[in-house]
């Protein structure tokens, strides 16, 4: 059996700081790489206190990566729809080759109506961007 962290803040600016979320969350990611978990994962979300810490998961894994020697650096999913893929492929490119090879990348079309409007986007274009963001990555 295998176990890992799953990171997906859900926490107001006014209960924790990113700073101290942030502090926090790789602390504990230290500690789960000493005890031998299997993986570290997290979410891409915007503009809110659900998922509203994790807009770059490259960025946060990054950091992990810095930290861990063994578990698995996983996205548990990039939005294509909020992302251009070149620049993404290149991000995912990077994390892969700063953390020896240990990255993971899940992808997903994205659900929450706010980040749709605030991005300027239609929930209607997100499978296209989704396959064209597979097909290029």
């Amino acid at each position: 059996m295998e176990f890992g962290v799953q990171f997906f803040p859900d926490v107001r600016p006014e209960q924790k700081s990113g700073a101290e979320y942030f502090r926090d969350a790789l602390c504990l990611v230290e500690e789960a790489e000493k005890l031998g978990f299997s993986h570290i994962r997290i979410v891409e979300h915007y503009f809110h206190y659900y998922g509203g810490y994790s807009p770059n998961p490259m960025l946060f894994l990054a950091a992990a990566a810095q930290r861990t020697r063994r578990a698995r650096l996983v996205t548990g999913a990039v939005l294509p729809i909020f992302n251009h893929p070149l620049k993404l492929a290149g991000e995912i490119g990077m994390l892969d080759a700063i953390s020896d090879g240990r990255l993971d990348v899940g992808f997903a079309r994205a659900f929450l109506p706010h980040e749709f409007r605030r991005f300027g986007r239609s929930p209607n274009d997100s499978v296209a961007r989704f396959r064209e963001c597979i097909e290029q990555v």
